[in-house]
């Protein structure tokens, strides 16, 4: 109850400036607590769907949110993120502990670059997790985002990566 008119709103808005809202990502705290939560993330989806079964639905990749997508035949929008550490469980580390955010933009660019070449990416322990990356987050609060930002594109131009919207 409380999603929806919010995804109204914003859709409204959209249409007095002439366009129409293409996706919906939840933010913050929303959004990883639709990552583990079924029912929160079933709420978004079907709030999404009711106002237009054509809008896209962005979510951690693999995280309840994109599966509640799926279920109800909503396109889900697997998202990966290049700046931040994976916990085993294939959740975010917490900006709390330490390592969270990654700073280096070479090393961001390298692995954002193999998150899409392979599907996969290491988590904070080591541990193997696949992903399915459809979109590329690059939080712009992170420092040197732009810098981070162009290192990515760059290496995806040397890696031959296309990069399209949906």
């Amino acid at each position: 109850d409380l999603v929806s008119p919010q995804i109204q709103v914003v859709a409204q808005v959209v249409e007095e400036f002439g366009g129409r809202l293409h996706h919906v990502k939840p933010h913050g705290a929303l959004y990883n607590l639709a990552a583990t939560s079924p029912e929160t993330a079933h709420a978004i989806a079907e709030a999404v769907e009711a106002l237009d079964p054509k809008c896209l639905l962005v979510g951690l990749s693999g995280s309840c949110l994109t599966d509640a997508a799926m279920a109800i035949r909503l396109r889900a929008v697997h998202e990966v993120f290049a700046d931040r550490n994976y916990l085993a469980d294939g959740s975010l580390v917490p900006r709390s502990q330490p390592n969270a955010v990654l700073h280096d933009a070479a090393q961001i660019a390298a692995r954002a670059a193999s998150m899409v070449e392979t599907g996969e990416v290491f988590a904070i322990d080591g541990t193997p997790l696949k992903l399915k990356c459809d979109s590329l987050c690059i939080h712009s609060d992170t420092p040197d985002a732009v810098v981070i930002a162009a290192q990515i594109r760059q290496v995806f131009a040397e890696r031959a990566i296309t990069i399209r919207a949906r």
